[in-house]
């Protein structure tokens, strides 16, 4: 609970540029403002460029201002990857032919020691070596396969049109299941090794819990073609569709009730990075988001006119969608922003998935399958990932002073007195601290006071000499807590 501050570098061959979003959450009887986290705009904070083996640094304070209307407070800071990456970034993509050259049209590595993808003419391929190399396995279909998810490294299941169904229950052999229906099933979400929910065309859910042995339709409430599925945990499931159509499900897609999209552009892909905040894509580059479980749903701008194919989420902010002529779009403050990412081919992205480590596939036309080269940056640390070691990257802060009638919060988090007072050069015997997920005091308020007490705080980057391209981020949540 806070604000989340996500900050970015380039690490880049030649000039370029990268920028930060600062939000604000509101505890109750507590206050924090970080609109001051900025050099030159308001919200903004941005670490700019930097070549590989140099340096990078904010320029101004990020003036957090907190406290506590009735009493103590404490101004915290955490890491809020769920990977505890220092920073990260998107880069270089690894694409190539797949083996198959027919469309594929659904990807998946819910497991990361084995990825699957499905298409034309009844194809499913796997990987077991993090996609650098694919196999054939035989299904006996000749169907297009429009969807594939599994459980687990072995078992899985892919859909496809005029109701072909297929599952796997040891990694390598497909088996046909009766689905009961010879519409086209679009999308396949697994809630346990037993339990699967399939959406379709013509409204169709197909639910079962016996592991596909018998496959009932749940009554979806719409006669409109249903594209994606997603599910958050067990209970909660979203599916989108034609015409804007949006479906959920609380009971494990048992039963479905209606949400209103405002929109009426096809919607072909959702995604959920928790329970509340999910986002859904479609036609002629529509977003849409939702921070309420999809009581009400918001367009974003999306910056391109192409129609969206799929959306994936990492978590509450950051998420990816793809879509047509090699269209890859990446957010990192929940949406306020999209930002284009070059993808490495033109062909149409057809599905988008992740792992769980963070790097990102694609499943395109043509049997194109593209994987991502996830780039990370170190935690700062005095010994080992410094400003002045050979080679290392890292990623710091530095507490550059309190006022307002706070007090730096002690340990590391020291205030900058070394040299000239609150300028946190790039030098080791400034106060740098690295940014674990471990929450931190920075700064205490011993009386009550919102947002009159404050710290100020820079962010340092150091590039390594072999450092790769790409657009870094960092997403920081600061805290308060009072008593």
């Amino acid at each position: 609970m806070g604000i989340l501050c996500v900050l970015s570098a380039v690490a880049a061959q030649g000039a370029s540029s990268g920028s930060s979003v600062v939000g604000a959450s509101i505890l109750t009887a507590t206050a924090v403002d970080a609109t001051n986290c900025a050099s030159g705009t308001a919200g903004v904070t941005s670490l700019g460029a930097v070549l590989p083996g140099g340096l990078t640094r904010s320029t101004a304070d990020c003036r957090v201002l907190f406290g506590s209307s009735n009493s103590a407070s404490s101004l915290r800071i955490r890491q809020d990857d769920a990977t505890g990456t220092a920073m990260r970034a998107v880069g270089a993509w690894t694409n190539g032919p797949s083996g198959d050259g027919d469309h594929l049209g659904g990807i998946d590595a819910s497991n990361p020691t084995r990825f699957w993808a499905s298409g034309g003419n009844g194809t499913i391929i796997t990987s077991i070596n993090s996609g650098s190399t694919w196999a054939t396995q035989a299904t006996g279909s000749f169907q297009y396969l429009e969807d594939i998810d599994s459980w687990d490294a072995t078992t899985a299941w892919a859909t496809g049109t005029t109701g072909v169904l297929f599952a796997t229950t040891n990694g390598t052999a497909w088996n046909a299941q009766a689905s009961g229906v010879g519409t086209q099933l679009n999308s396949i979400e697994p809630l346990s090794a037993s339990t699967v929910v399939i959406v379709g065309a013509g409204g169709v859910i197909l639910r079962t819990t016996d592991g596909g042995a018998t496959w009932p339709a749940m009554t979806s409430g719409t006669v409109t073609g249903l594209v994606d599925v997603v599910a958050h945990g067990t209970s909660d499931l979203w599916a989108v569709g034609y015409a804007g159509t949006i479906r959920r499900s609380i009971n494990g897609g048992v039963a479905w009730t209606g949400q209103a999209s405002g929109v009426a552009q096809h919607l072909y892909g959702v995604a959920a990075g928790d329970a509340n905040n999910l986002w859904a894509v479609g036609q002629a580059g529509r977003i849409l988001h939702t921070t309420d479980a999809g009581a009400t749903w918001t367009p974003q701008t999306s910056g391109v006119a192409v129609d969206l194919l799929d959306v994936w989420a990492q978590d509450s902010r950051t998420a990816w969608a793809s879509g047509a002529s090699g269209t890859l779009l990446r957010t990192v403050d929940a949406g306020a922003t999209w930002s284009v990412v070059a993808s490495g081919t033109t062909r149409n992205l057809n599905a988008l998935t992740s792992t769980s480590a963070g790097t990102l596939l694609y499943a395109a036309n043509s049997g194109e399958i593209g994987v991502s080269a996830l780039h990370t940056v170190t935690d700062y640390n005095p010994t080992t990932a410094n400003w002045t070691g050979a080679g290392t990257n890292a990623f710091g802060a530095c507490l550059a002073g309190v006022a307002g009638g706070a007090a730096a919060g002690g340990g590391t988090w020291t205030t900058d007195v070394h040299g000239v007072a609150g300028d946190c050069l790039q030098d080791d015997l400034e106060p740098w601290s690295p940014v674990t997920t471990t929450s931190e005091v920075i700064a205490t308020a011993a009386v009550p006071g919102p947002t009159t007490f404050e710290a100020k705080v820079r962010f340092g980057f150091r590039s390594g000499t072999a450092q790769a391209a790409g657009s870094y981020s960092a997403p920081i949540l600061f805290d308060v807590v009072a008593p």
